[in-house]
């Protein structure tokens, strides 16, 4: 999957997709809005779970870049102590979107029931 850096470095591709029932669509269509999930109804946990695991990942990096600087250090390690450990419990959410718009498994799970 790679780094944080390296995530973040990418370029968005030109079109992103996101699956929905036709009720969805409507809804964003008429309300000019999409909806986010709170993290903890997500389908798989894991999703979350890798994201803050890349955060740690980068503030360790963090701190062995700054193994000489004293207040950077004991920032990161603050974070990592506290703001990190409670991560889960607070108020996230997110919205999926794919760059591959014709994904049978993806129409199966978010689609909805075909008659």
């Amino acid at each position: 999957m790679g780094n944080v850096k390296e995530i973040l470095r990418r370029t968005p591709p030109p079109i992103l997709y996101h699956y929905t029932t036709q009720q969805g669509l409507l809804g964003i269509i008429s309300d000019k809005e999409i909806w986010a999930s709170h993290t903890q109804y997500l389908n798989d946990v894991r999703e979350f779970r890798h994201a803050l695991d890349l955060v740690k990942e980068e503030i360790s990096a963090m701190k062995s870049e700054a193994a000489t600087n004293e207040l950077s250090r004991k920032c990161l390690t603050a974070m990592e102590e506290s703001v990190l450990s409670g991560l889960e419990s607070i108020n996230v959410c997110v919205c999926s979107f794919s760059e591959r718009g014709d994904v049978l498994s993806q129409w199966r799970a978010y689609g909805g029931a075909t008659l």
